[in-house]
């Protein structure tokens, strides 16, 4: 078991485990106040998976991949709504995308599907308007948040967004007008030259 080092002051949001709350009793000498709050019942969920998700991380990279397909298995098993549910196949390997026979799979966006990026633009992070294109290539609904839209992005944009139209994507956009930073006439155009 990994030791919790001491806390600074300062503001956590920390589920408390008997690690954190032994560090905490070794320092109820000194003069600081703690606080608690109890974990809302609709965030129960979220917040152990978060902890779940830590310490097995830690524990699987510290195997090698064989022994962490058996211990994730193991896991899976002990969980009741599935055990003889599915488990993982040796390898590990990802299903990357399936396609007509003959058929090239669409090019890939070099930041993975399911996580989050940040794009810095810095010279060796992947650009975002040939991320969102390619991404935009293989997708079945597309949903843009955009603080604006201005007529530059929609240039950039356009011929993925058209193709994806022709393919029957559905396309929301999801934008403001606040401060008049959104131009008109790009969203004039998204909604009759390229949505049709």
């Amino acid at each position: 078991m990994s030791e919790t080092p001491a806390l600074d002051p300062g503001l956590y949001e920390l589920l408390v485990t008997t690690g954190l709350a032994a560090t905490l009793g070794d320092q109820a000498h000194d003069a600081h106040d703690r606080t608690f709050a109890d974990v809302d019942a609709a965030d129960a969920p979220h917040v152990l998976t978060q902890h779940l998700s830590t310490v097995i991380s830690r524990t699987l990279s510290s195997l090698p991949v064989e022994e962490q397909i058996d211990t994730a298995n193991r896991l899976l098993q002990t969980i009741p709504e599935v055990v003889g549910a599915e488990t993982v196949t040796s390898g590990p390997q990802l299903l990357t995308s399936v396609t007509a026979p003959m058929t090239p799979p669409p090019l890939r966006p070099s930041t993975p599907l399911a996580d989050v990026a940040l794009f810095t633009n810095s010279r060796n992070d992947p650009q975002l308007g040939s991320e969102l294109r390619l991404e935009m290539e293989s997708a079945d609904h597309i949903d843009l948040l955009c603080a604006f839209v201005q007529w530059s992005g929609i240039r950039v944009l356009e011929n993925s967004l058209r193709a994806a139209a022709e393919r029957g994507v559905p396309i929301r956009v999801l934008t403001t007008t606040y401060i008049g930073a959104t131009d008109r006439r790009a969203l004039d155009y998204w909604l009759f030259a390229v949505r049709g």
